[in-house]
């Protein structure tokens, strides 16, 4: 039995000690964050075991490797541009003789400016061109 006028305080302790942990967590993320340096031009390269993260400003790429299942292109369109055969074929409608005819045009004719420019790929016509122009990105 609790003497009168004596309160409880254990519940109000813990709400304040939740309070205060979830501000901390809260304040750690985002000092994370604003620490960090912005990104200067980037370009991601496709390999096997997924995207690799290459700083245009110099020759050397970085090694952060991003996973396939973590790909930021997962449902984005691919940068034809930048795109090899492996990357071309994750794309319904592109096999690998398809693909690899889409990376020989693109060596030997210059970038893709935009999806009419699909139609010099032997292999693409109208119809095909206006499924996969939805799927590519043409910078």
């Amino acid at each position: 039995m609790k003497p009168r006028g004596h309160r409880d305080l254990r519940i109000p302790v813990v709400i304040v000690t939740m309070s205060f942990m979830v501000l901390l967590s809260y304040l750690q993320v985002h000092k994370k964050v604003a620490d960090t340096e912005p990104l200067g031009a980037v370009d991601l390269v496709w390999e096997q075991t997924g995207f690799r993260i290459v700083d245009i400003d110099s020759s050397i790429g970085s090694t952060d490797n991003v996973p396939p299942q973590a790909s930021p292109l997962l449902f984005q369109k691919i940068p034809v541009n930048q795109a090899d055969v492996e990357l071309l074929k994750t794309i319904s409608g592109i096999g690998p003789e398809l693909a690899a005819r889409i990376v020989d045009t693109r060596i030997r004719e210059g970038r893709f400016k935009n999806s009419e420019d699909l139609l010099k790929v032997p292999g693409i016509g109208i119809k095909r061109k206006e499924l996969l122009q939805n799927k590519l990105h043409f910078e």
